[in-house]
């Protein structure tokens, strides 16, 4: 009977790890404003939460079963990471009281997938004893996203992967993500995420971690799933993604050669083949990565300018409600009037590109600090272990969720970027807690 519990959990951790980015949903309340679907204000059952949940329900069964006792980490991160989330209820019963929460129903729902995925993360410390644990299906998750971000790139169009809920693509739609190639709009990979930069800094972060085996040894499938996310992750043309995959993989090196982690050879066979890889996608795809990295099209001209009026409507939203913040998931819910200008303008309307002022204008500065606390007591416990792989590409996710943070929303906002975030926040627990396990 425990045996075959066993098998149940390990099947839906694998699948939860391989879906993790895909966004098949029901969309329980949809919400419109001149016929353009507000994701940010929307309600939706996602398959992940269905997982995560019959996951969870499956460990607390073995838990009874084995009698098992309950790991909760470092004491500052546990405590850190209850009082995060205590906080946003908290937050959220203070602003219904104040008047300041426009839609309960929305908050509370934010508040509870936190709140799902917060104990997804007690699951995973229990579970997971290190990166080795995950690294298979992690790898089978980026080959699926890096296969679908090709034939989505050049065939220039969605591949009607309908039942697997892909979004409806076409360059020629407006808020569509894309680049401009010889005059064409061409469009950005975007795999089974609902963005472009959602997929690369989904990529970016899970070839960090998939480095890990890499370096230990050489595996033919992990190298097929590498080079095929990488293709994904340069398609995505996501500049923060290509960021933190390019300053983690020198930092993995660095690291690896001071320490003597990893043979050197293993290490320049490495470089050597994913330096081919892009140079080949350069020189083949210069007309659409010179504007991107320059941005000295209109379109990427446009987009820095949406980024400092976003600047300003935070400013706007913030202000008056800086001890509790708006309440979790109200953010556009609290800029209705702006939500309407730009839906009549045919435009998508986002929140703020930055995830530690969405955090701030929503849960207010206490939140930032707890938010804040829960990630630099990751880091501190992390680097105290000794040297070794699984150390330095867990702090090198780590940081890429933090840069992504910074230049984006979708780590706080949208599913596949909290998922993103609270696996590598286990993830720096884990290595940090079980050091036998951190010095492989």
């Amino acid at each position: 009977m425990v045996d075959w519990w066993g098998k149940i959990e390990r099947a839906l951790l694998w699948l939860v790890l391989i879906v993790l980015p895909w966004q098949m949903r029901v969309v329980l309340m949809p919400i419109f404003r001149s016929d353009i679907f507000i994701e940010y204000l929307s309600i939706s059952l996602y398959l992940t939460d269905i997982l995560v949940a019959s996951l969870l329900i499956v460990w607390i069964v073995l838990m009874l079963l084995r009698r098992q006792k309950l790991i909760l980490g470092q004491r500052l991160i546990f405590w850190s990471v209850v009082s995060f989330i205590g906080w946003i209820w908290v937050t959220l019963c203070l602003t219904k009281l104040t008047g300041v929460l426009i839609n309960p129903i929305i908050g509370v729902w934010a508040a509870s997938k936190i709140t799902l995925f917060g104990l997804f993360y007690f699951y995973l410390i229990n579970r997971v004893r290190s990166v080795t644990d995950i690294v298979m299906p992690l790898s089978i998750g980026i080959f699926l996203q890096g296969g679908i971000a090709i034939g989505q790139y050049f065939s220039n169009h969605s591949l009607g992967l309908k039942l697997l809920d892909e979004s409806v693509l076409d360059p020629i739609d407006r808020g569509i993500p894309v680049v401009i190639k010889n005059g064409i709009r061409q469009l950005r990979a975007h795999g089974l995420t609902p963005h472009a930069n959602v997929l690369g800094g989904y990529l970016a972060v899970g070839l960090l971690l998939l480095k890990t085996e890499l370096l230990r040894k050489n595996n033919y499938w992990l190298w097929v799933s590498f080079l095929l996310g990488m293709t994904g992750l340069f398609l995505s043309f996501s500049r923060t993604a290509w960021l933190v995959f390019v300053i983690g993989s020198i930092i993995i090196s660095w690291y690896s050669l001071r320490y003597k982690l990893v043979n050197p050879g293993r290490l320049l066979k490495g470089w050597a083949i994913s330096l081919v890889l892009i140079a080949v996608l350069v020189v083949s795809q210069y007309q659409a990565v010179l504007p991107r990295i320059t941005a000295n099209q209109a379109i990427e001209q446009n987009s820095l300018t949406e980024r400092e009026q976003q600047f300003e409507e935070f400013k706007d939203i913030y202000s008056g409600n800086e001890a509790f913040g708006v309440g979790i998931g109200q953010y556009l819910a609290n800029n209705m009037e702006l939500v309407d200008v730009i839906s009549t303008n045919n435009d998508y309307p986002q929140p703020v590109h930055n995830m530690f002022l969405l955090v701030l204008a929503e849960l207010g500065i206490m939140g930032l600090i707890f938010f804040g606390i829960v990630l630099i007591r990751g880091l501190i416990e992390l680097w105290r272990t000794k040297p070794s792989l699984t150390k330095i590409a867990v702090i090198s996710a780590l940081m890429g969720v933090i840069i992504l943070g910074l230049t984006d929303h979708y780590i706080w906002d949208l599913q596949q970027g909290k998922l993103v975030f609270w696996l590598v926040l286990a993830l720096t627990t884990i290595t940090g807690y079980n050091k036998e396990y951190g010095r492989r």
